[in-house]
């Protein structure tokens, strides 16, 4: 499941990190409507001087590249709007749990959030903190070349 944000809280207080800035950066996932984090990246944030992604580091930018770079049923307006801040209904009936057939909407949120890189409330997923935003405007970036 991840920290629970009480965990957070205490390792925060334990390293001397601010926890509003961990949460930012490394929160806001919500599971069965409570707050996890990524132990991966709050353990190695912990141990950090600055907060930076850590999961990018991690080589799962490489399949976010290959989801958000389709240009079929709005996948690319669906990720500004997701990069904005909004919340994007999904219909959570469409996964399919055969990552190498994604073809619909729908299909590449769900995978997106079956990989960790959305967060799922009510019908909606979302971009759960800055380290996944960076990850997504990292995306991007190469795909546009820009």
């Amino acid at each position: 499941m991840g920290f629970t944000e009480e965990e957070v809280k205490a390792l925060c207080d334990r390293f001397g990190k601010p926890y509003d800035d961990i949460q930012m950066w490394y929160g806001f996932y919500t599971v069965n409507g409570h707050a996890a984090y990524n132990p991966m990246s709050v353990a190695v944030a912990m141990k950090k001087e600055r907060l930076e992604p850590v999961w990018a580091g991690s080589g799962a930018p490489y399949m976010l590249a290959d989801y958000i770079g389709q240009k079929t049923s709005n996948v690319q307006k669906t990720v500004v709007s997701l990069l904005s801040g909004q919340l994007v209904p999904v219909d959570a009936a469409k996964f399919n749990s055969d990552l190498s057939e994604v073809i619909s909407k729908d299909q590449v949120l769900m995978a997106l959030l079956y990989l960790g890189y959305l967060t799922y409330d009510c019908g909606r997923v979302r971009i759960p903190n800055y380290e996944i935003h960076a990850c997504f405007v990292e995306c991007i970036v190469r795909i546009t070349g820009e």
